[in-house]
């Protein structure tokens, strides 16, 4: 039996190091009031708040906004949006000169709506896009249904599977190059993350592109979501399918947010 401990220690712990978590290329808790937050990921690249005037602003939400309701606690506030989606205007959060090369990649976050209309109408969570290629996430025109374009390739989640409102919703997506395939994500703080939609799509990997990274808007400030944001993530990997998070993975995430890991 001694003789057989170490070996078993030995295959078990590979195992373990797979499923860790990668360092996010991005990630903004949205913590620190101000105009420009820094990125807590390996990018240097800090993020810009700007109202729907295009100037300046800080849009960090009150002390107790954010998940957890703590008041340290806060998040993006695009709650004074006009509407939802394409009838809106809204604020705008941004690195301004983001660069993504990627084979694989998640973004992780929560969202909560503002009012009783679900997320939908394109109304945009993350976009990352140049002539070189790029991604955006954004609410189908079926509400309550996410959406992804790669590439200019594009699958949609189930139907309505991020239909709550006002309340926090984790949301996850991943993509593989390597199999060609977009997987759609969903907890909350009281559930754990399961998935909500899978679709092959041969987008190819992203290969550098230089654009704005942009969150709960466009560029043109009329896609806005109405609502709030926490803990945004991005995970790339250049060379391989390691930043296709798993469903340990991201509960592992989903649970570190709510402070239980």
């Amino acid at each position: 039996m001694k003789t057989l401990l170490p070996a078993a220690i030995s295959l078990a712990l590979p195992l373990t190091l797979c499923a860790e978590t990668p360092q996010p290329l991005f990630f903004f808790d949205f913590n620190s009031p101000g105009k420009v937050e820094a990125n807590k990921g390996s990018d240097p690249g800090n993020l810009v708040f700007r109202s729907s005037d295009r100037q300046e602003a800080d849009l960090h939400g009150p002390a107790g906004s954010g998940l957890t309701g703590a008041p340290t606690d806060l998040a993006l506030d695009n709650s004074t949006a006009t509407a939802m989606g394409k009838e809106g205007v809204g604020g705008l959060a941004a690195v301004k000169s983001a660069q993504l090369t990627a084979q694989s990649f998640t973004v992780t976050g929560w969202i909560k709506t503002e009012g009783d209309k679900p997320v939908g109408d394109g109304s945009r969570l993350v976009e990352i896009v140049s002539p070189a290629g790029g991604f955006f996430i954004f609410g189908n025109p079926a509400d309550g249904t996410l959406a992804t374009i790669i590439n200019g390739n594009g699958s949609s989640s189930e139907q309505e599977a991020y239909a709550a409102t006002g309340s926090w919703i984790f949301f996850a997506v991943s993509y593989d190059s390597d199999t060609h395939t977009i997987v759609y994500y969903i907890g909350s703080p009281a559930e754990g993350v399961t998935e909500a939609g899978s679709k092959n799509v041969p987008a190819g990997s992203l290969a550098d592109v230089k654009a704005q990274l942009m969150l709960l808007n466009s560029g043109n400030f009329e896609r806005p979501f109405k609502g709030w944001m926490d803990n945004f993530r991005l995970f790339a990997s250049e060379n391989d399918s390691s930043a296709a998070l798993s469903l340990d993975q991201l509960e592992a995430i989903r649970q570190q947010d709510l402070g239980k890991k």
